[in-house]
């Protein structure tokens, strides 16, 4: 069962992340019996869709016992991230400290012996100019906050749902959707600067 407590392998983990779009409806389809099979020391979602008041998780026992941190979006049924554990003593906070990301519920951390995980939802610019403008914003304060963490806490595991394609290979018709969100140039020379900027992510 995944809530027995057991020690943390630092060069041996399980880390499972998804996209699952909306908590409430997976774990009506089985989500727990996926989080009981798969067995991992952390298992993070993305785009939860929800407050942790909003669901019932003694309603399904494969999630009992599981320590878990919410994200959530002050907008009710939009982003979120959430992250279990079944290591009870790993310190959890579901904020990045940054208020504009947090309003929408884009990170949670776990820190762990020598590592930090990050869980993240990476805004979708496709919706507006204004959207576009704030995925841009995000990615230029993710850099440093990074850094940040990084220096204070040690090497960062990041994972999760990032919305951008960096490279042709990656996407079904890179000409034609060379202007869409997720495949901007500029979002594509932001990852290449995230790949180059030295941090110690795994």
């Amino acid at each position: 069962h995944p809530a027995r407590p057991r020690a943390i392998n630092s060069t041996l983990m399980r880390i499972v992340s998804w996209n699952v779009n909306g908590i409430r409806a997976c774990l009506d389809k089985g989500l727990g019996k996926v989080v009981q099979a798969m067995d991992a020391d952390f298992f993070c979602l993305q785009e939860s869709k929800a407050h942790p008041d909003q669901v019932e998780l003694l309603m399904h026992p494969e999630l009992r016992g599981l320590e878990s941190t919410w994200a959530s979006a002050e907008k009710k049924g939009y982003s979120g991230t959430v992250t279990f554990t079944p290591h009870k003593s790993t310190e959890l906070r579901s904020t990045m400290g940054l208020k504009p990301y947090d309003s929408e519920g884009r990170a949670n951390l776990a820190f762990g012996k020598g590592f930090t995980l990050v869980n993240l939802y990476f805004p979708n610019g496709a919706a507006s100019e204004e959207r576009h403008l704030f995925k841009m914003k995000f990615l230029d304060d993710l850099i440093p906050w990074l850094k940040k963490l990084e220096a204070e806490r040690g090497p960062v595991i990041l994972c999760g749902d990032y919305n951008i394609a960096h490279t042709e290979i990656e996407i079904h018709d890179p000409i034609s959707n060379k202007d869409s969100s997720g495949f901007k140039p500029e979002e594509r020379a932001w990852m290449t600067r995230f790949l180059e900027a030295g941090l110690d992510v795994n």
